[in-house]
């Protein structure tokens, strides 16, 4: 590492050290932030992206798409930080690795709200066992 990378370290971890617990999510959001931004720069080239670079970001659509749910519930996880991402444009840029962790954290959560019918199905045979036994 150079001297001014190492400036830079040494301020954030006293940074750390010094944040409140709301600083430290706020932190978290910004940091996954730079992190894709980092990414899509290292990935640059003088040349134009190849077809292998694009075919790595998706779009909104497509990670909604993927998640089954709306494109705006996907631009607000991203506003809100929660969905790592990062605006080209006028138009939000994910990267297969993000959407693949934040799938995962979606998957190991409980359920919200009312449950599924397949889920509700399933809970009610555990329950009370299946009407066909009978």
């Amino acid at each position: 590492m150079n001297r001014r990378t190492d400036d830079l370290t040494a301020d954030f971890e006293r940074f750390i050290d010094q944040a409140a617990p709301e600083e430290c999510r706020d932190l978290l959001g910004r940091l996954e932030s730079a992190k894709a931004k980092l990414w899509v720069r290292l990935m640059r080239t003088s040349t134009p992206p190849s077809p292998v670079l694009e075919s790595k970001l998706l779009t909104v659509d497509e990670v909604a798409e993927e998640l089954r749910v709306k494109p705006s519930w996907v631009r607000e996880k991203a506003r809100r930080r929660e969905l790592s991402g990062f605006k080209s444009g006028k138009e939000w840029k994910f990267s297969r690795n993000e959407v693949d962790c934040f799938r995962a954290k979606l998957e190991g959560l409980p359920l919200t709200g009312p449950p599924k019918r397949k889920a509700r199905v399933v809970q009610i045979r555990e329950r009370f066992g299946d009407a066909e036994e009978d």
